[in-house]
């Protein structure tokens, strides 16, 4: 599937929420701290769980 907002043909639940050039500037806005190295390109497991630590 193709995501909308950046091209990438391997869209995934993960990218949408995490790794997509939009969602990584939504998370840069908000108040919420995100990983230093950013989040996880392939798991959304480890994203999550990150989250739930937080």
């Amino acid at each position: 599937m193709l995501c909308q907002y950046c091209g990438i043909h391997d869209e995934s639940p993960n990218h949408v929420l995490f790794t997509c050039d939009v969602a990584r500037q939504v998370w840069a806005l908000s108040d919420f701290p995100t990983p230093q190295n950013g989040f996880h390109q392939d798991s959304m497991f480890v994203n999550f769980s990150y989250l739930f630590q937080m």
